[in-house]
């Protein structure tokens, strides 16, 4: 959101853009090879990794431009809790474990 208000026309920009995006697809190709084969605390360190990334850019682009005009602020921030409120609760409630022999049953041979 940045690039775009800045008007930046410099080449640099739109090169780095694109190996941003181009990043994000070797990281989900990656992912797909290290899911079946990786250890438990492999896996556990890349989720993290991704919640983080997708929590930083949540916390400072979306949530800190929304925050930032004077309209209806309080509204905002209610609906943000109250977002908050809803995952945290439906995350009590979500029953699928992943132990080392959850998915045993389940796979095909």
């Amino acid at each position: 959101m940045q690039f775009i208000k800045s008007n930046w026309k410099d080449w640099l920009g739109y090169t780095l853009m694109h190996i941003y995006s181009v990043s994000g697809i070797i990281g989900v190709i990656i992912g797909f090879v290290m899911q079946d084969g990786a250890p438990l605390i492999a896996q556990g360190i890349m989720t993290s990794l991704t919640a983080g990334t997708f929590l930083y850019i949540a916390m400072t682009e979306i949530v800190s431009h929304e925050f930032a005009g004077d309209d209806n602020k309080n509204m905002k921030m209610f609906g943000f809790i109250f977002g908050l409120v809803c995952f945290s609760v439906f995350m009590c409630f979500d029953s699928h474990g992943h132990g080392v022999d959850d998915h045993a049953d389940n796979q095909l041979s």
